[in-house]
């Protein structure tokens, strides 16, 4: 059995609402051209920090971040 998959290179804009309509566009696209087994998505592309921020904003935000 082989499996397709697709890999999604999308800049992330710090909005989440954003990245996931962006996302769905993309799955959409991935679809109708390559009829794939599963799209995979950088790991940071829901996250609020647009492309190109710096270290220290990951270091503000995780001293922020209170664990559950």
């Amino acid at each position: 059995m082989k499996s397709k998959f697709v890999l999604a290179q999308l800049d992330q804009k710090g909005w989440p609402e954003e990245n996931l309509a962006n996302a769905e566009k993309a799955v959409a696209e991935a679809v109708e051209r390559y009829q794939p087994d599963m799209m995979i998505f950088p790991e940071c592309f829901i996250s609020h920090f647009p492309t190109g921020t710096g270290q220290s904003a990951w270091e503000l935000r995780r001293r922020w971040m209170v664990p559950l």
